[in-house]
């Protein structure tokens, strides 16, 4: 019994040493997880690529975008509370040409399991070269991403004054199995139920739901209808409703000029809608 008792601290010790060192990733494990979220996101693209290359051609050998992913020690947390430790990386899309001309950047907030596999990834809006702001990131803690959304100088017109530029300070973190934005959490429009169409009509619907670029929540709805086109609607919005709809079809030369051709396309889609969406409550 006294054996036990003097070896149970160091017994302890151990497991503490142990639970601390799981919790740490380093810049070789981060290195190697931004690689596999380039190789994911290439797979997914149209191009050629070249072994060892994070970079995209089209047939004739000329660049389409080439893809970073980086991070930080410092920009690891356990966003999801499982006792894993999770990162943030910095995904950068060059445009034509590459060579530094970055069209777009968002964040990525990778969720991983004790193996360091990942098993979840959401979008936080960066920015672009002209996008209304960009988004810096000040401080990873605690379960929480710190960060301030600058005016983005790009944006503003050549008659507007170069100064007082704007700035404000956002917090994401992980709730209800998303990344959100915290002030987002209190918007009226947070808790709706976010359904757009009907699904008792026997449709085929494809749903999504990201964040966008004001970082509100858009939830997106694809209707697969049956002459092969697509209706896409979106529900997004703080304390007012933003609903939008689109379809894309077939090209159709009457559609350009006869108006009783356009008139007759309009009015099947609006009653389309009218037959099939779903009135939205709270």
């Amino acid at each position: 019994m006294n054996i036990r008792l003097k070896t149970l601290p160091t017994i302890l010790s151990l497991i503490i040493i142990s639970r601390v060192n799981a919790q740490v990733l380093d810049s070789a494990a981060l290195h190697k997880i931004g690689n596999q979220l380039v190789r994911e996101e290439l797979k997914g693209r149209q191009g050629k690529t070249q072994p060892g290359d994070n970079c995209l051609r089209d047939k004739d050998g000329h660049f389409l975008s080439c893809l970073s992913a980086e991070s930080s020690v410092n920009w690891v947390t356990d966003f999801n509370k499982d006792g894993s430790p999770d990162a943030v990386f910095l995904f950068t899309d060059e445009g034509l040409g590459g060579g530094g001309n970055a069209y777009g950047f968002d964040y990525r907030v990778v969720l991983l399991n004790s193996k360091r596999s990942i098993i979840e990834q959401y979008t936080i809006f960066g920015g672009g070269k002209f996008s209304y702001g960009h988004l810096e990131i000040d401080q990873v803690k605690d379960g929480k991403l710190y960060a301030t959304y600058n005016e983005n100088p790009m944006s503003r017109s050549y008659e507007e004054d170069g100064e007082n530029f704007k700035k404000v300070s956002v917090v994401f973190s992980f709730l209800g199995n998303r990344m959100v934005e915290e002030r987002y959490a209190h918007c009226p429009l947070a808790s709706m139920k976010k359904q757009i169409f009907k699904k008792d009509n026997g449709l085929a619907i494809d749903s999504m739901l990201e964040m966008n670029d004001q970082f509100n929540e858009e939830y997106t709805e694809i209707v697969r209808m049956e002459d092969g086109s697509k209706l896409v609607a979106s529900l997004s919005g703080c304390e007012d409703l933003d609903l939008y709809f689109s379809r894309t079809i077939q090209y159709k030369a009457s559609l350009e000029t006869n108006t009783v051709a356009i008139k007759e396309e309009l009015l099947k889609n609006l009653q389309f809608l009218k037959d099939n969406k779903q009135f939205l409550k709270r």
